[in-house]
């Protein structure tokens, strides 16, 4: 029994408890997810209870530092993207880097 707790800790702390999907956002965290629940549970409230005043006050407070939260979060990961960037032309023109002739119409 304390052997197969011994291996069963030892996995939890080991193996990772998911696997990042390639359509997962570098700059999504723990403190986004918590954000987001917050705001899901005071949008259902608000939809709840549309007539009751005051309601609005909270919901609005919470998004708007949930989309300041994204904001923040965005232009830090993107800023250490740019920081650990080996090759500074990385942003070539489409054109250029397609292959194809540039129409315009």
């Amino acid at each position: 029994e304390s052997i197969s707790r011994a291996i069963k800790g030892a996995a939890d702390k080991a193996i990772p408890k998911r696997n990042p999907s390639p359509r997962s956002q570098p700059w999504w965290d723990e403190d986004t997810a918590r954000k987001r629940r917050k705001l899901n549970q005071l949008e259902r409230i608000l939809h709840a209870n549309p007539a009751i005043s005051g309601t609005s006050q909270p919901y609005k407070a919470v998004r708007n530092c949930y989309f300041h939260c994204i904001r923040e979060a965005k232009t830090k990961s993107w800023n250490d993207f740019m920081e650990n960037a080996e090759d500074r032309g990385i942003f070539k023109d489409t054109g250029q880097s397609t292959g194809l002739p540039c129409q315009n119409p």
